[in-house]
């Protein structure tokens, strides 16, 4: 940690505020790794609590957080009053207070969650070339908005980097989409329900040699799915999802806090060089070359790996910033955190002003009409989940359920291959270029690193072993 710091503040400069924050860390004098270690436990306990705020916030109005069962269609079932959203309102300042602004890095305000995410991206520049994936990028959207509401102001640096508000044209406050790229105003395309497939070649479910169903279909629309166990030799129980982009050309595609901050247009490969921060990389610029040290990059990240044991870091100067890394993951996670604030607040301020009527109105939101028969009927919900796009499908006969199956968010980033022998993303961005770089095979922190920028609902369970079957520990240090 020292050394890194010590490399920011060669490249940016003692005087830079940010630095200075770094260096006047309490104990920095004496040992600086010490002092960013302290710090950044303290941070981590400090959000902890705001876990448990934002928890607390959910609560007065749904009963209880985060699994909430109080939501119903038009509303909630938990009574309040002017007091409970007051009370609403100052945790949603503390929640604000912590996450900060973008320009909190710039200014040398620690303390924030954007400080730290953004003081990340300095550190460990190498890893905007590190976890690439396919740069596919699918949301469902969320935030159901009547015409009337449908605009929401954005405050602080927010306002200054993305305008005084924005109105999303589907009415919703984060759109369904989807997107080939990650570069600066690519458009975003209409999702077509009927478009959405899985794959069981990589699954331990019954199919054929080839990896197609029974049937011999290699991919099934959920409505149509089969969920057989037989496991063999897969190394999966998830499916493998994926989306038709024309003529039966189904492609796999990343869910999560980056897929719907680039389909909406919050977040680019690039954003936050655009936001001033210029050691950052602009779309399309080569990584550095950890390895020899060739560039001016490369040669301020070289001496550190060096510190590793190693000739060299990565060699990434073939590798082109394409906006879907790991690096990108954890700050698109953290400029959407601060983009909810601005969402939570205007919802509460609608509340403020519709206590004892509804003044709504109707909804704006339409989707394809669902194919029905007499006796036989489909229904479906899509919606976003923390860790991204997730839909569930029910198909019924005589009023009975004859098929149920649902696509997860972690299912798209953490499945296996398809029928077509493509990876989901998180296994893509481990490989070729881009992937992973070992400094040390007993201890692979630098795996962990990538998969949990996804934010797996499994992470907690992920193990990393070798061809010959031994599970490996890695320690994770944090105090000395």
């Amino acid at each position: 940690n020292s050394q890194r710091v010590l490399m920011v503040a060669n490249l940016l400069g003692m005087t830079h505020p940010a630095v200075v924050a770094i260096l006047g860390l309490p104990g920095a004098s004496v040992n600086l790794g010490d002092a960013v270690n302290n710090y950044l436990v303290g941070q981590y306990l400090r959000a902890l609590n705001i876990r448990r705020v934002c928890h607390e916030l959910q609560a007065i109005f749904a009963g209880r957080a985060p699994q909430c069962n109080g939501w119903t269609p038009g509303g909630v079932t938990t009574s309040f009053t002017a007091a409970d959203i007051a009370n609403a309102q100052a945790k949603l300042n503390a929640i604000r207070a912590f996450v900060g602004e973008p320009t909190d890095f710039a200014t040398g305000t620690a303390g924030t969650m954007m400080f730290d995410v953004v003081a990340a991206a300095h550190l460990f520049p190498e890893y905007f070339w590190i976890g690439n994936s396919y740069s596919r990028f699918i949301a469902w959207g969320w935030g159901e908005q009547s015409a009337a509401d449908a605009t929401v102001p954005l405050s602080g640096a927010m306002a200054t980097i993305f305008g005084p508000s924005y109105t999303n044209p589907d009415r919703r406050l984060q759109m369904r989409g989807w997107k080939t790229s990650a570069q600066y105003g690519v458009s975003a395309n209409p999702v077509n329900i009927m478009k959405i497939a899985e794959s069981i070649a990589g699954s331990r479910y019954n199919k054929l040699p080839s990896g197609a169903y029974p049937d011999g279909v290699g991919w099934k629309h959920p409505w149509k799915g089969k969920t057989q166990p037989k496991p063999l030799n897969e190394y999966s129980w998830l499916k493998s999802p994926g989306y038709d982009t024309g003529g039966g050309n189904y492609q796999r595609f990343e869910v999560g806090p980056l897929a719907r901050m680039v389909v909406n247009g919050f977040y680019w490969a690039g954003v936050l060089n655009a936001a001033g921060y210029t050691i950052t990389p602009t779309y399309g610029q080569m990584g550095p070359n950890c390895e020899n040290g060739s560039d001016a990059l490369g040669a301020a990240l070289k001496p550190i790996y060096q510190l590793l044991g190693n000739s060299g870091g990565p060699d990434l100067s073939g590798v082109s910033y394409n906006g879907d890394s790991t690096l990108d993951r954890i700050a698109a996670r953290a400029l959407e955190t601060r983009l909810m604030v601005d969402m939570a607040q205007h919802t509460l301020n609608l509340l403020n002003g519709s206590i004892g009527g509804d003044g709504y109105g109707t909804s704006g939101i339409t989707d394809p009409a669902v194919p029905v028969t007499t006796t036989v009927k489909k229904g479906y919900g899509m919606t976003e989940a923390s860790r991204g796009a997730l839909s569930h499908w029910v198909k019924m006969k005589n009023g009975k359920i004859t098929n149920y199956q649902a696509v997860v968010p972690t299912t798209w980033n953490a499945s296996p291959r398809d029928i077509n022998g493509n990876p989901g993303p998180a296994e893509k961005s481990l490989m070729n270029n881009g992937g992973v770089w070992v400094a040390d095979p007993s201890q692979p922190i630098e795996i962990p690193r990538v998969t949990h920028s996804y934010d797996f609902c499994i992470a907690c369970a992920v193990h990393l072993i070798t061809p010959k079957g031994e599970k490996i520990k890695i320690d994770i240090p944090a105090l000395p």
